[in-house]
């Protein structure tokens, strides 16, 4: 059964929205007026077959179920069954799970935050300067730190190896959740036995943690899946 026109309007407003599209950028995919798709999302205007086939592809949705279904109150009512349940860890895939972002906001501030401290430490203190005129001082030939390239590698490896320790132990959290695993001594004792691997894989794999932290945060958001 058709719905009415202001129905099938507040459909149209509502899915150009949620396909965030202003009228403006609706009406250059489509080829409708900007003033023309104001009346027709107001209401106060009919819709022509040609404007349907125009919009329904646009706005992701076939004819029927535009011009049949009140969308507005199907999203109502889904949302009310939603907080009905009084779980919306239920539906984390949708709302995102706000644990999650946490845990990787903690491990992005430690990473970065152990980084630049140690970064900073060796560079105000000079360290390689020091280092490099010592070894001149021996009368050994003039040291490769001295140049500045070499200096700014030298002091990146610097903090990557403060950023290397909070980035393994929030690997290994990481992998602990993933598989379920309950942590017992003997884990802890084979972790101390490879810390020096273990350090390393942190040492090599922050920079990417960085990243994958950046991509939990800002694009999955603590959902499930990305929508």
């Amino acid at each position: 059964m058709e719905q009415s026109i202001e129905i099938i309007a507040a459909n149209i407003r509502l899915l150009r929205k949620e396909a965030r599209l202003t009228v403006e950028e609706l009406s250059e995919k489509t080829g409708i007026t900007v003033d023309r798709i104001n009346e027709i999302e107001s209401g106060k205007a009919n819709i022509y077959t040609r404007e349907y086939m125009l919009l329904c592809p646009i706005l992701h949705i076939n004819e029927d179920d535009l011009v049949e279904r009140d969308l507005c109150k199907e999203r109502k009512e889904a949302l009310d069954r939603m907080n009905k349940t009084h779980n919306k860890g239920d539906f984390s895939w949708y709302y995102g799970d706000k644990k999650i972002v946490l845990f990787y906001l903690i491990g992005l501030i430690l990473c970065l935050l152990s980084g630049i401290v140690v970064y900073s430490y060796y560079k105000f203190t000079g360290y390689l300067e020091l280092l490099s005129k010592a070894v001149e001082e021996l009368g050994e030939e003039p040291s490769i730190l001295l140049d500045s390239i070499a200096l700014k590698v030298g002091y990146l490896s610097y903090a990557l190896q403060g950023a290397a320790l909070p980035c393994s132990i929030m690997i290994i959290i990481e992998i602990y959740k993933r598989t379920s695993l309950k942590l017992a001594w003997w884990h802890i004792a084979i972790m101390f036995s490879l810390s020096s691997v273990i350090f390393a894989i942190g040492y090599i794999a922050c920079i990417p943690y960085v990243f994958y932290c950046l991509y939990q945060i800002i694009i999955k958001r603590g959902r499930a899946r990305v929508k």
